[in-house]
């Protein structure tokens, strides 16, 4: 029996909220033996091992393991495809934990793999040492923590799942549903599609008269996409009024898979609301912080190039006159966001 020892506790890592869709955290661990993926992102097939996790939180028995695949920027916000063999699967894991050592060791370059430790950050460097990632140690449990590369495979198997293949001309540049392999997918989906088999109509004439809708759908599509998803309904307005073409206005609306899949949220059911109503500007004021997994360049007009990048966004909204403010940031720090509180008031006394 192999024991692998798992040092990282299961505490909240930061308080902001991800803008990166489908990006999850990856713990970096040099005391864990193993890489550790907690949910199945493996490719080809995986093996049945006997390995025993031990660390504070107790015992935990491995039974698979796999090759882990996921996506990591480097310094430069290039994006970069990792692969680790042998990385057990644990559901049960807080988060997902990157080995340094282990990473090195199922590398083609484990020389040229590896790891360095300061006092306030940990620096990665792979591919020959050509590539690395700094990344700042965690003030909670001086840990290194990354998110991985957001992605849009969810909504693509939404897409795919939905029976939807749409095409558009040149004009309006190709756009069609991508392939997925509906037998990979974590989540099912089921088609909502209506099947109609009756022996009694005639073939033929059904077609003709499918095709003509599926032209009058796809000619209200095209619309819908050159007006950046403006509502059908608003569409057929336009069309009313002579603005658009007004065979449109009876077509029958078809189903936008972007549209539903931004609308899948959940939303509180009920709330408590305003004690009093807003009456002024400034009375009221939210102030979100978003934290991006894709890091973003830092102005710079000449100089040598800076390593510092954007990593949070802090969003201002005055309820009063909807005014909104998006202010970037390079750290979580109380410094950082007392800068934007104050480029958010200067902001707004400008427009006074």
């Amino acid at each position: 029996m192999n024991t692998a020892i798992c040092n990282a506790t299961p505490e909240e890592i930061g308080n902001g909220l991800m803008m990166g869709a489908e990006s999850y955290i990856i713990a970096i661990d040099s005391c864990c033996s193993y890489s550790i993926a907690k949910k199945r992102y493996f490719i080809g097939k995986m093996s049945h091992c006997n390995i025993t996790i031990q660390g504070f939180m107790g015992k935990s028995k491995i039974v698979e393991k796999g090759t882990w695949k996921f996506k990591m920027e480097d310094d430069n916000g290039t994006s970069h495809d990792v692969l680790i063999s042998n990385t057990l699967y644990a559901p049960k894991a807080p988060f997902h934990l990157l080995s340094p050592q282990h990473w090195s060791q199922q590398s083609d370059d484990p020389n040229g793999t590896y790891c360095i430790l300061r006092h306030d950050k940990m620096i990665l460097k792979w591919n020959g040492a050509q590539l690395q990632r700094q990344i700042k140690l965690d003030e909670k449990n001086n840990c290194g923590f990354i998110y991985s590369m957001p992605s849009c495979n969810k909504y693509h198997k939404f897409a795919h799942s939905m029976n939807i293949t749409v095409e558009i001309d040149q004009k309006m540049s190709n756009i069609r549903a991508p392939e997925v392999n509906i037998d990979e997918v974590a989540e099912e989906y089921h088609p909502v599609t209506p099947f109609n088999f009756d022996k009694d109509k005639d073939f033929y004439t059904e077609q003709k008269e499918e095709d003509k809708i599926e032209e009058g759908k796809l000619r209200l599509w095209k619309w819908h996409i050159r007006l950046n998803h403006l509502p059908f309904k608003k569409i057929k307005l336009l069309a009313e009024q002579g603005r658009l073409q007004k065979r449109v206005i009876k077509v029958e609306i078809p189903f936008c898979p972007t549209c539903a899949y931004s609308k899948a949220t959940r939303k509180p059911w009920k709330g408590k609301g305003l004690s009093k109503p807003i009456k002024e500007t400034g009375q009221c004021i939210s102030v979100v912080s978003f934290k991006s997994a894709t890091a973003g360049f830092t102005a710079q007009n000449k100089g040598v190039l800076t390593n510092k990048r954007y990593r949070l966004a802090t969003i201002y909204v005055d309820h009063f006159s909807d005014l909104s403010y998006a202010f970037l940031q390079e750290d979580a720090t109380s410094k950082e966001t007392l800068k934007g509180k104050l480029a958010f008031e200067q902001y707004a006394r400008g427009l006074e």
